[in-house]
């Protein structure tokens, strides 16, 4: 039971690794600007989305799009992610349902030292966290991809027969502690 939970938090991090371009949404430049304008995350008119199928609430700095797919194990996995930027910022909440794991603490180390890994990242700052009666974890990595820096900001929960994954990544520029902060605490069961 304890590789397929694995498997599971495993898929769902690589489905972040794999963002595309596709469906973003980005605020506007300046007029005549030749250097990107870093987000206003925080003057965003901040959407709140409801999964009624994952049963929670958040909110992403601009609308979010959302996906569904199954997993190599046969999880169901969803995923609603606002990427801005061109790539260059992901909000994203991913879940995928299975059997709650047999040590809650185990599976969420493993999960964390497992994205960390998969990225050839260095860990900047980790804490075991709780949403309500929840076990979390609370993680913060550098990492490259195609030889650009990045910094992602992670929460991981394990809930009944779910996995949450929260993240908000990408370029150090546009990645900010603060917006990534509001984001968290905006999700709800």
């Amino acid at each position: 039971m304890r590789s397929r939970i694995g498997i599971c938090v495993g898929m769902l991090f690589l489905s972040f690794a794999g963002c595309s371009s596709t469906n973003t949404s980005s605020p506007p430049n300046d007029a005549g600007s030749q250097t990107p304008t870093l987000p206003t995350v925080e003057k965003a008119p901040w959407v709140t989305f409801q999964s009624s199928e994952g049963k929670f609430v958040v909110s992403f700095p601009f609308e979010p799009v959302e996906k569904e797919s199954t997993t190599p194990a046969g999880f169901t996995k969803r995923q609603v992610r606002a990427v801005l930027h061109n790539g260059q910022l992901v909000y994203s909440v991913q879940y995928a349902t299975g059997p709650p794991p047999e040590d809650v603490r185990q599976m969420l180390t493993q999960a964390q030292a497992g994205m960390i890994q998969a990225q050839r990242g260095t860990l900047l700052r980790e804490d075991e966290i709780r949403l309500g009666d929840w076990y979390g974890r609370a993680f913060s990595f550098s990492f490259e991809s195609n030889n650009q820096p990045g910094l992602l900001h992670t929460r991981i929960y394990s809930v009944e027969d779910r996995v949450f994954i929260l993240m908000v990544g990408g370029s150090p520029e546009y990645t900010s502690e603060s917006d990534a902060e509001r984001f968290f605490k905006s999700f709800s069961l």
